[in-house]
């Protein structure tokens, strides 16, 4: 268990320092768009090539998580569960370190962009930290099996249980996005989707949906982590 306990020691300190940076980043740009200001929302807009910037910032994000489950893990399952723990520990600290540094969010229900691929999403800092904290345990799960030799495919039924859940939770971050775009008030092809946003002030997240699709997700790594305790035997 040698090399798993170094792997998970190298992941955590890479995730958390990641997280520190990514933060530090947020806090200048708060401080550009928004000076003292606390709140987020209403949100200030972003010129074409800001936005640009913006997202290759995010995407260079997952880039780099990706690269570092990829050097830690030995297969694709494994590379796959230290990519996830490593994102949830990124995410969680990420809001630790904004506290830290600007005292915010002032509470775990605070409104935060989380995303702006392929439209924003929106949501209480809390929803995503719980994802994140799912995450860890799955990754968890699969570098000590794997350190175990045991197989780590998942079968068809935990996967699309999994996969679900992620479509409930995705529709809850989306919802407004969505209802925005159906009102015609967002224009999605809009390359200054941003712009059109100014005027938008987050009030009621859809905790029903969400807590549906957390339900499935965290029964699919339950159902998941109790067949590879249980044996060695992978049914597809």
């Amino acid at each position: 268990m040698k090399s798993h306990n170094v792997n998970w020691i190298l992941l955590v300190v890479y995730s958390i320092a990641m997280a520190a940076l990514e933060a530090a980043v947020v806090v200048y740009l708060r401080a550009l768009f928004y000076g003292e200001t606390v709140d987020l929302f209403p949100l200030q807009p972003l010129s074409k090539q800001l936005l640009w910037v913006e997202l290759i910032r995010e995407l260079a994000t997952v880039v780099m998580l990706v690269s570092v489950g990829w050097m830690l893990g030995k297969n694709t399952w494994s590379r796959l569960g230290y990519f996830l723990a490593a994102f949830g520990i990124w995410d969680i600290f990420y809001y630790v370190f904004l506290f830290l540094f600007i005292q915010w969010p002032q509470s775990i229900l605070s409104w935060d962009v989380l995303f702006l691929i392929p439209v924003p999403w929106f949501g209480p800092v809390l929803a995503p930290c719980l994802i994140s904290l799912l995450l860890i345990v799955l990754g968890w799960i699969i570098s000590v099996q794997e350190e175990k030799g045991n197989q780590l495919a998942v079968r068809k039924g935990e996967a699309a249980l999994m996969l679900l859940g992620c479509v409930f939770m995705l529709a809850a971050f989306m919802q407004d996005s969505l209802q925005l775009i159906e009102d015609g008030k967002l224009d999605a092809g809009e390359s200054a989707l941003m712009r059109q946003m100014a005027e938008f002030v987050p009030k009621r997240f859809n905790w029903g949906v969400y807590t549906a699709g957390l339900g499935m997700l965290g029964a699919g790594i339950f159902i998941y982590s109790r067949r590879l305790k249980s044996s060695h035997l992978i049914l597809y």
